[in-house]
């Protein structure tokens, strides 16, 4: 690439500066006067773009990134920063091909691994992503951004000590990162630590008062420990921070249920659904609480919609139970086949069908599924008593 003129450099300069102290329309006003005084400036057309990025506008930067490459076709950052804007913009196979040729014309270059790997974790493509970040810790040992990014796809892969392993280097290179401690916080939460979890969530939010997300996993791990009015302060704190944190809504809306506050925890699952409609959860905890309250017709089309969304065992179960209240035995049955065989071992699942069996006087496949809960769950002491009546039933028939 040719070296630009003086007068095209000292610009650049200053957009450069002002781009470091946040003013970034009078970043772009030099990065203009720059190319007007040199029409193939690579770098004003790169950092430009940049700047157009920061601010949001998506297909001005697109333009300078383009003219870049045009310009200067080897220009690896140009491919690098283009590449980090395809995935902002959702366009992620787009933006492999340009990280790809990132890493084609610049073989150590750490940060494309990185964010090819983000490109792969969003295609679903986890070990792919894993690879990337090791290799971009290989050739920068010190990249905690890096050790970071691969500690979230092992948790995502249930790997969770080896994620736990990841956030420790994370912390170990920059100590007052919160997000690698948030992120910590949730691997020592999927593994039941909950209070070394809550230990790195006060760090987290020591390091930044403002991280809702953290308030959210404080919440959630006082709410595993029982905690259920410390849970609600959190909740409430996220939810203040950000209003439209639908999971937030979601798990005070459980809180709520527990403490047997059925509207509030139902406002607070409308509002979850609100923020985020395809949340499969929030009808599934909607519909129990409908449940509670004896409004079948709601708690079937709650559990129905969970179904919808994710086909989950539990809400089989608890449809077949509100069907069973209604005394519609047969579609009871139905349900609890389903969860059955979504969940093989659902103890609870062949007792309740037991029950179904025999109330329409099948005690054969009464006897059959209260033996199968028997031998899932021997502690199913009631199953016996009943499994007692069965056979004296069938025996007479």
């Amino acid at each position: 690439m040719a070296t630009p003129s003086p007068k095209a450099l000292a610009h650049m300069e200053a957009a450069e500066n002002l781009f470091a102290q946040g003013q970034l329309k009078q970043a772009i006003v030099e990065c203009d006067e720059a190319i007007r005084l040199d029409p193939k400036y690579v770098y004003a057309y790169h950092n430009r773009g940049v700047v157009y990025e920061v601010l949001g506008q998506n297909q001005r930067a697109m333009m300078d990134f383009d003219e870049a490459i045009r310009l200067a076709p080897t220009y690896a950052v140009a491919y690098f920063t283009r590449g980090k804007a395809y995935v902002s913009l959702g366009q992620h196979r787009q933006a492999l091909k340009d990280l790809n040729e990132a890493i084609r014309l610049e073989p150590d270059f750490a940060e494309a691994y990185c964010s090819r790997g983000s490109a792969h974790v969003i295609l679903g493509q986890k070990q792919r992503a894993i690879d990337d970040y090791s290799e971009a810790i290989r050739i920068d040992p010190e990249d905690s951004r890096a050790y970071h990014d691969r500690g979230i796809v092992y948790r995502m892969l249930a790997e969770h000590q080896r994620a736990i392993e990841d956030f420790d280097e994370a912390i170990s290179l920059v100590f007052h990162d919160p997000m690698a401690y948030y992120s910590r916080g949730t691997a020592y939460g999927d593994l039941g630590q909950n209070q070394r979890a809550i230990e790195d969530y006060d760090t987290a939010i020591l390091l930044a008062p403002r991280f809702a997300n953290a308030y959210f996993g404080r919440g959630y791990a006082y709410k595993s420990l029982g905690q259920y009015q410390k849970a609600i302060g959190e909740f409430d704190e996220a939810i203040r921070l950000d209003p439209a944190h639908s999971r937030a809504y979601c798990n005070r809306g459980i809180v709520y249920r527990y403490f047997g506050i059925h509207q509030r925890a139902i406002e607070d699952f409308n509002e979850s659904l609100r923020l985020n409609p395809q949340c499969a959860g929030a009808y599934w905890y909607r519909g129990v609480v409908y449940g509670d309250l004896g409004q079948n017709q709601r708690a079937i089309e709650d559990f129905g919609e969970c179904i919808r969304l994710d086909p989950l065992a539990v809400a089989y179960f608890n449809r077949g139970q509100v069907f069973e209240g209604m005394s519609q035995k047969q579609r009871a049955i139905e349900d609890y086949d389903e969860a059955i065989r979504l969940a093989p071992t659902y103890a609870i699942a062949y007792f309740t069908r037991s029950r179904a069996h025999m109330f329409l006087g099948q005690h054969q496949q009464a006897l059959e599924d209260l033996d199968e809960a028997i031998r899932l769950d021997p502690d199913f002491g009631r199953d016996y008593h009943n499994r007692g009546k069965i056979s004296v039933r069938a025996s007479r028939n």
